[in-house]
């Protein structure tokens, strides 16, 4: 009452190891199944492995419950107290509680593993339940042996029923075990022969059908093997189509690339001497893929056996060049019409000694020739090869100076795409080789930076199309 002075204090003592009993806590664990078997705490107190077992411990780190029968006058335990000791691991979990954490572990502690858990009661304690993991995992073992024993007996009753009530269920069924049996061991050929409409033959179509789809994904299975077998293997022989060493000289020097867009490309490069003439070809088939790869071996074997077996009388390069291109084209034109297969093609002839070029495009992409003075373009002079028999073709030369580059490209190069499908295009080519006009980096290096330039504009965009590019360089 407002005014009123105590007239003292009520004080209640509680023996320390009476502090759970008294306080009815125990009873309250108990009540809840937290606590454990009773013997728990004793063996946890004697620093034996225990089932479960309930701790209470303040965030000042006293440990208010358990507490050991033999604790008499003492002062209420500190969790510190026990970080040396058996229970160490657990403890230096416990000690997480004192810091306000809440704590989900492992910890073993001699033989025995224990799931640590502990939750913040309020701003003072923290519990925590500390459960032997074999213990744990136990009882669910066990859960789970019974479940099993009880849906393996649950089959059996009801097969029993089943076949005491339905006789006529009992022979599908042994034909569906056969068929399964059958379809394990390999055979994608079983079909279950039955004339019912309920719903045993459902499953006995069910099985059918799951047989005739694992036959045909075998079947799409090992043609994918092959498949992948056979394109690997039309790789291999289109690298070897590929020139392996380019031929080079004190006075010419060579340097080529060629990059697929898929498993084997259209694009091929070629280079070759003749006399005193090398002969180099880049090319593109239309199209992408094994059927225009497989016309590209034909185009390219035709006219390297061309220039290896030019009729002799025939000394002008280009005009060596001109015979060659149209007995090309009028083969392909007139025994592969139907196919309409063309193939765009750069041929030429450099005569070093002469310091002579000699080239016809057939509806390829323009080469071009870097010099100290300005960049020239290299025309077509007639169409792709392969289109019309009876095409006409007219070669073209120049005059060639030391230092002089020529590039010489399918459109991959040109239409290499950025991420946003913006093309790299012949401008950014022309001024690619402007800033090497003249200069004396080598064949193989322009070839490197011109790779490194264009893989930079199309980043992580994909390839769409072959990219094959060769450079020449005059030393001289």
């Amino acid at each position: 009452m407002a005014g009123v002075k105590p007239s003292g204090v009520l004080l209640s003592c509680i023996l320390l190891n009476k502090l759970a009993s008294d306080t009815g806590f125990r009873q309250v664990l108990s009540r809840f199944q937290l606590m454990g078997r009773l013997g728990d705490v004793d063996q946890f107190n004697r620093n034996q492995p225990f089932s479960s077992i309930f701790l209470l411990a303040s965030r000042q780190g006293h440990l208010l419950y358990p507490t050991n029968d033999r604790l008499k006058n003492e002062s209420i335990p500190l969790v510190s107290d026990y970080l040396k000791g058996y229970w160490g691991p657990v403890f230096r979990q416990i000690q997480k509680a004192t810091w306000g954490q809440e704590v989900f572990a492992r910890v073993r502690v001699g033989s025995n593993n224990y799931f640590v858990m502990i939750d913040r009661a309020d701003e003072a304690w923290s519990t925590v339940l500390i459960l032997n993991q074999r213990q744990v995992f136990s009882t669910l073992d066990h859960l789970r042996m019974t479940l099993a024993i009880t849906a393996l007996l649950s089959f059996l009753l009801v097969s029993l029923v089943v076949q005491w009530r339905c006789g006529r269920i009992t022979a599908p069924i042994v034909s569906a075990g056969k068929a399964l049996q059958a379809i394990s061991e390999g055979n994608l050929d079983t079909q279950i022969q039955h004339d019912r409409d309920d719903e045993i033959g459902a499953l006995l179509d069910n099985i059918n059908k799951t047989s005739s789809r694992l036959k045909d994904y075998l079947a799409q299975e090992t043609s994918h093997a092959i498949t992948q077998k056979q394109l690997q293997t039309a790789r291999d022989i289109q690298q070897d189509f590929l020139v392996a060493g380019m031929p080079q000289s004190p006075d010419l020097e060579i340097a080529p690339v060629f990059l697929p867009a898929y498993e084997v490309g259209a694009d091929w490069y070629d280079a070759l001497v003749v006399g005193s003439i090398t002969y180099i070809v880049v090319a593109d088939v239309c199209d992408k893929g094994i059927p225009s790869a497989l016309y590209m071996s034909v185009f390219r074997s035709l006219i390297r056996y061309g220039l290896l077996n030019c009729d002799a009388s025939i000394v002008d390069p280009g005009e060596r060049l001109r015979s060659v291109i149209t007995l090309t084209n009028d083969y392909m034109a007139s025994n592969h019409r139907d196919s309409t297969m063309f193939a765009t093609t750069f041929l030429a002839a450099v005569d070093v000694e002469k310091m002579k070029l000699y080239y016809i495009s057939g509806g390829h992409e323009p080469s071009l020739v870097s010099r100290a003075e300005g960049n020239q373009w290299l025309r077509p002079g007639g169409p792709a090869v392969g289109l019309f028999a009876g095409a006409e073709y007219t070669p073209g030369s120049l005059d060639l100076q030391p230092n002089d580059y020529i590039v010489a490209y399918t459109d991959g190069l040109t239409d290499a795409r950025s991420p946003e499908g913006e093309g790299w295009g012949v401008a950014n080519l022309e001024e690619f080789m402007n800033n090497r006009r003249g200069g004396t980096a080598s064949a193989a290096e322009v070839l490197r930076d011109l790779r490194e330039v264009v893989s930079r504009h199309m980043a992580d965009a994909e390839c769409f199309d072959d990219l094959t590019v060769m450079v020449l360089h005059l030393v001289v």
